[in-house]
């Protein structure tokens, strides 16, 4: 398995595990305390969102920049050029 996989499978390991313990711990807690929780939870998400919506707005043009060098050092290293 490569590592690429070895990642995924980790990434769904730690999600499922921390979404296990928030249930179990959540579960305990009264009405109230279950409600905030939640929205910090959601102000959390909403951060996190946001964030990835301005980082892959940004990341087309410099990944684009970087693509465009890399080809071009590896044409000037071709062989039989």
């Amino acid at each position: 398995m490569g590592p690429v996989w070895l990642g995924v499978q980790a990434a769904i390991m730690l999600a499922t595990a921390f979404a296990a313990v928030l249930t179990l711990s959540v579960i305990e807690l009264p009405s109230g305390a279950q409600e905030a929780v939640g929205g910090r939870l959601s102000v959390l998400v909403v951060g996190l969102v946001t964030w990835m919506v301005f980082r892959m707005r940004r990341t087309p043009a410099t990944l684009a920049a970087r693509l465009r060098g890399e080809v071009e050092r590896g044409w000037r290293w071709a062989p039989g050029r």
